[in-house]
């Protein structure tokens, strides 16, 4: 395939942009899509900088585009600047009322006319990077068949400037070629299969797994806050149930819930990712299941009515996904920190991995065995799953702790974890029969228990507000006989 020149690109492009009408009837949506960036630089040609001012090529490259191809100098712009670093600040500071088409650095050529006795030298194309393919993937391991991206060289006019700089280094050096040698070709391809499906609607899998999700995260949310909204978490802790043993309780029932959802899913998905091993499926969206389980945990703890946490933890889930979209343009090399970032929201994590494992069924490929391949692989978004479940539950044991409640322990100072290595723990302290507990009110109960002996331990329960009719009573560091002349 020939390499447009120079007055045929620009032909071209005013052709186009005079028969569509360009600048009045382009809407904003189709310049901002893809098709706009990839045919952008055709249809609205801008303007090309040249550096640098004070080397000799520069102006000879101008006069030779001036005699080449005069109809096409007289219709295109050319600004020359001092130095690279100029261009681009100029570039960057008319982004909005100047379209910019390429930034040609000619500071690494040697001009020989000038006396300089080494020849040929380096030059530098710049364009805009959403109408070239993207650089930035180092290798793609799922790409079967050829990829057209290779056509954006054309349609950006990279190719015909690289062709115009080396025509006029060819003629500033007396070489004049018989016949045009410049031409491309893709490279051939070996047999392939594709699955199309997955080029269509793989980038929604991550969507469609969360959302499998939203109904049992809402019952888990409504039934923790039903708990406490009731006083039955009080009430159980009153009576003598572990702190640990409740909320391991709670753990465990959430586990079994999400696992067999997970395991479930995975057997709904051997259908679909059918080059995918099912224990790796599992394993992934079990780890989604705790991330969200502990996800729920730390949702509950702000809340006080079970109906609005039922509503706002589905929302909150679903909106953990969203900053996935942000990335939508990149690969598993760019954006790196930014994605680490957003990783911490399951929702997200689960989708970076759900675009890989779409990737790799669109080349009819399992992602096991290329687990960590890229920056970001399928193995980091597993990694981060762990790492949010862990993370969120100890999140909301903190909030737990330090939220106020109407009912229950009195909130801790939120830098507890600070210093409660250096108090003695209240729930073990033991005192003599002379100590007694200072009133806080007229309406509390200040209890003193005696130990029997010197020798002996006496074990007491943390205090906790208990309501009997209608006089709030406060007990404190309570021996089990008073708590229970109390009950």
């Amino acid at each position: 395939m020939v390499v447009p020149s120079f007055g045929q690109y620009v032909w071209a492009s005013k052709l186009l942009s005079s028969w569509l009408n360009v600048r009045q009837n382009m809407p904003r949506a189709f310049e901002d899509s893809s098709y706009g960036r990839q045919w952008g630089n055709l249809l609205t040609l801008g303007t090309m900088h040249l550096t640098p001012r004070d080397h000799p090529l520069t102006s000879k490259f101008i006069l030779y585009l001036k005699e080449t191809y005069p109809a096409a100098r007289a219709n295109i712009q050319i600004r020359v600047h001092d130095d690279h670093d100029e261009a681009m600040a100029y570039v960057m500071d008319h982004l909005d009322d100047e379209r910019t088409w390429a930034v040609i650095d000619l500071s690494q050529l040697h001009d020989t006319g000038s006396g300089d006795d080494e020849i040929g030298g380096s030059f530098t194309i710049r364009l805009n990077h959403t109408t070239v393919p993207n650089t930035a993937l180092v290798e793609n391991y799922v790409a079967s068949g050829l990829s057209t991206k290779y056509q954006r060289y054309y349609l950006s006019g990279y190719l015909t400037l690289q062709r115009t700089v080396n025509d006029f280094i060819m003629a500033e050096n007396g070489c004049t070629p018989e016949v045009d040698p410049f031409f491309s070709m893709p490279m051939p391809t070996a047999a392939y299969d594709q699955n199309v499906f997955f080029m269509h609607v793989g980038y929604l899998l991550g969507l469609i797994l969360v959302m499998a999700f939203l109904y049992p995260t809402s019952r888990l949310v409504q039934g923790l806050v039903e708990e406490r909204e009731t006083r039955m978490k009080e009430t159980l802790l009153i009576l003598g149930v572990r702190p640990w043993a409740h909320t391991t309780s709670w753990v465990l029932t959430s586990v079994i819930s999400f696992v067999f959802i997970s395991c479930f899913m995975s057997v709904v998905l051997q259908h679909v990712l059918t080059h995918t091993e099912f224990v790796l499926i599992w394993f992934w969206l079990a780890l989604f299941g705790t991330a969200s389980m502990s996800f729920c945990f730390c949702l509950a703890s702000f809340f006080n009515k079970a109906k609005l946490a039922a509503v706002i933890g589905p929302m909150a889930l679903f909106a953990s996904l969203l900053p996935r979209f942000v990335f939508f343009g990149t690969n598993r090399y760019e954006a790196i920190g930014a994605k680490y970032a957003a990783s911490i929201l399951p929702g997200t994590a689960l989708a970076f991995g759900a675009d890989i494992v779409g990737d790799y069924e669109y080349g009819e490929q399992s992602v096991s065995q290329h687990i960590w391949v890229g920056d970001y692989s399928f193995g980091t978004s597993i990694l981060f799953l762990a790492f949010d479940t862990v993370f969120y539950m100890v999140l909301a044991w903190y909030t737990e702790q330090v939220v106020p409640r109407e009912y229950g322990a009195a909130p801790k100072p939120w830098y507890f974890p600070f210093t409660s290595c250096l108090q003695v723990p209240f729930w073990s302290r033991r005192f003599s029969t002379e100590e007694t507990l200072a009133d806080d009110s007229n309406d509390d109960l200040s209890v003193a228990a005696a130990t029997t002996t010197a020798n002996q331990s006496e074990w007491y329960v943390p205090r906790y507000l208990v309501r009997i009719g209608y006089r709030p009573w406060l007990l404190r560091d309570t021996h089990f006989d008073y708590l229970s002349f109390l009950l």
